[in-house]
């Protein structure tokens, strides 16, 4: 046991003086990788925290306002029923749907869901038009 001991001893006394100066050099560079790679991340939170108020308050305009647009068009389309003459109602009960009144807010959501869809891409090109 004695002669495996020694031989270990003196294997890693030969190999250690390698190692310690390989990782000396090449682990500091490594750590230098590791913090421009931190800060770059660290960096792009920052951005998006700073300004996180902004888009929120974006966001809420947006939606605020889409909800009010979805509501008045279905109050509109909803008050255009009671206001047909019975007779129309029932002809248009043969070939219309029951949930006309829901389809017809469906389609004019989705323009306006497409609306608010073509008004961001176009916000987003002029912003990066202008970091050209």
């Amino acid at each position: 046991m004695g002669i495996v001991f020694r031989l270990l001893t003196g294997l890693i006394g030969f190999i250690r003086p390698f190692f310690t100066n390989l990782f000396k050099k090449f682990g500091v560079q490594i750590f230098l990788g590791f913090e421009v790679f931190l800060g770059f991340i660290w960096g792009k939170i920052k951005v998006l925290f700073d300004r996180m108020p902004f888009y929120l308050a974006w966001l809420g305009a947006f939606y605020a306002l889409f909800l009010g647009f979805i509501s008045g068009a279905d109050a509109l389309i909803g008050s255009i029923v009671p206001m047909m003459p019975l007779s129309v109602v029932q002809g248009a009960s043969w070939f219309l749907p029951n949930n006309l009144i829901e389809c017809i807010t469906l389609v004019t959501g989705s323009k306006m869901y497409r609306f608010m869809y073509d008004h961001g891409k176009m916000v987003l090109d002029a912003r990066l038009q202008a970091l050209k």
